[in-house]
């Protein structure tokens, strides 16, 4: 393999490494807020009359 081919593969592996990684710490995010908001909602009282939980706004990519 030339120089240039590795250091493309290396590139794009870099790439894909950067991408996989960025979407592992949206969805344990994602998780992390949805975790919160059923443990906020478990802990009201029956009976109550409040108002819901606001959602939590979507990150723009």
């Amino acid at each position: 393999m030339s120089a240039s081919t590795k250091t493309l593969l290396t590139a794009i592996a870099a790439v894909a490494s950067a991408v996989l990684t960025a979407l592992l710490l949206a969805e344990g995010l994602q998780a992390r807020e949805h975790h919160s908001v059923v443990r906020l909602e478990a802990a009201q009282a029956p009976g109550q009359n409040l108002p819901p939980l606001p959602q939590p706004e979507q990150a723009a990519l």
